[in-house]
């Protein structure tokens, strides 16, 4: 496989796992069953990307949210970032998370996208080599989890936020 062609397919495998972000299928570009039926006729994926459409458009739509979801976080530059409660943040919180922990590898780092029905979802990532681990952090609250360097909760009721950003602080804040 060529260089492009690796490219291309890591480009789809990141809009694809984008696509699956939301509260809802609403909040989605394309419904999961229906990008799959979509995508099962073609044995290789590169052609997916070459004969249909869809690619381009999940792939312009998540360097949109990807666009909007920089500006919130860039306009916060703090350790916990809160984005706004619109669909595009519920995309685009997985992938920002991840680009944020690349570029600021010894920081702690959370991201709250607010859930459409109330309370928040969290991504947290901590340092490979903190003395505190993502999953442990996580499992201090109700539905949180992961691993050692990323995890999350997968509802953080609002009366918890102060709750949150205190442990946060205290345990994470020093990294």
């Amino acid at each position: 496989m060529n260089e492009r062609s690796t490219a291309a397919l890591e480009r789809l495998g990141i809009c694809l796992n984008y696509n699956a972000y939301g509260d809802s299928v609403e909040d989605l570009h394309c419904h999961p069953a229906e990008l799959a039926e979509l995508m099962m006729p073609f044995h290789d994926p590169v052609s997916f990307i070459e004969q249909t459409g869809t690619y381009a458009k999940l792939h312009a739509c998540y360097e949109e949210d990807m666009a909007k979801a920089r500006r919130a976080a860039s306009r916060r530059g703090a350790a916990i970032i809160v984005l706004p409660n619109e669909p595009w943040a519920r995309r685009a919180v997985g992938a920002l998370t991840n680009e944020l922990a690349q570029s600021r590898r010894d920081t702690a780092l959370a991201i709250l996208s607010p859930k459409a029905s109330g309370g928040f979802t969290v991504s947290v990532r901590v340092p490979a080599d903190g003395l505190v681990s993502a999953a442990e952090f996580c499992a201090e609250f109700e539905t949180g989890g992961g691993r050692k360097s990323a995890g999350g909760i997968n509802y953080l009721p609002e009366a918890d936020l102060d709750r949150f950003v205190a442990r946060f602080e205290a345990r994470l804040g020093r990294l």
